[in-house]
């Protein structure tokens, strides 16, 4: 792969802005929902938990066609969780970071999709979302941008509660859309544009986990239909999986050998 997509968006930000910008803004992202669909496979049940701009990976084949990878599994999990590991907050780069992980002691597949989300509006207004040090104030700032409903309120942790409820309106109204909307360029030729791709960021940063849209769910969105049928790398029609038949007992390194050459095959 030629860099990773803070790279491409640091170098090549005329991708991002040319008047075709919105159709490969959403390649990117179709790329990167069908990869966590994939690990959220029920016979993998994969949570990847960084998902960030720097863990995918691109290149660039050309015009709008860029072919993307996701990287990284070394944060990566399986659910059900065999020990508390699995249920540490110290997961997730910061401003990617799914509010469930900071406020509770329970997330699952969902805090993928939020990341997903924080990536897709990164892409829009080439800028972090969430540019918050201080994991209690992220928290505060997500609110601000996405809303909370009273219900969602009532299941935050006390002491978030209190301050909430202490100026309610600051947190009852959306900004993302203005904010996706005054920051983001304008595209002019795009069959996939920013209503589309607004609307799809805020069904990915939803507050509450079980609300926010699963990456089964977003990849039938009709938005999709101007773009055609994924092709297998994309879509994972072409499901591959190392199956090692026998029962020998291996080093790691044997391992490594093992799968590099079943890769070679299949390659």
């Amino acid at each position: 792969m030629d860099c990773n997509l803070a790279e491409l968006n640091a170098n090549r930000r005329d991708l991002f802005s040319d008047p075709n910008g919105g159709d490969f803004i959403a390649s990117l992202i179709r790329q990167l929902l069908c990869a966590v669909r994939h690990l959220h496979l029920e016979r993998l049940r994969l949570i990847h938990r960084d998902i960030k701009p720097s863990n995918i990976l691109v290149r660039h084949e050309g015009g709008n066609r860029c072919h993307l990878k996701l990287a990284d599994l070394g944060s990566a999990r399986q659910l059900p969780p065999d020990d508390d590991d699995m249920i540490s907050r110290y997961v997730v780069t910061r401003p990617y970071r799914a509010p469930e992980i900071i406020l509770t002691d329970n997330y699952e597949r969902p805090v993928d999709l939020w990341s997903v989300g924080c990536v897709l509006a990164e892409l829009i207004i080439n800028r972090v979302l969430f540019d918050e040090r201080d994991s209690l104030m992220l928290v505060y700032c997500i609110m601000q941008y996405v809303g909370i409903s009273q219900s969602e309120i009532q299941e935050l942790p006390l002491f978030v509660q209190q301050n909430v409820l202490q100026n309610p309106n600051r947190f009852a109204t959306n900004h993302l859309e203005a904010v996706l909307r005054n920051k983001g360029p304008q595209w002019g030729s795009s069959s996939i544009g920013m209503t589309e791709l607004i609307g799809l960021t805020q069904r990915l940063l939803t507050f509450s986990p079980q609300n926010r849209i699963t990456a089964e769910e977003a990849l039938a969105l009709p938005f999709w239909a101007p773009m055609g049928n994924l092709n297998d790398a994309e879509d994972g029609g072409n499901e591959y999986g190392i199956y090692v038949e026998d029962t020998q007992r291996r080093s790691d390194d044997q391992w490594k050998q093992v799968i590099f050459n079943q890769l070679q095959q299949y390659n």
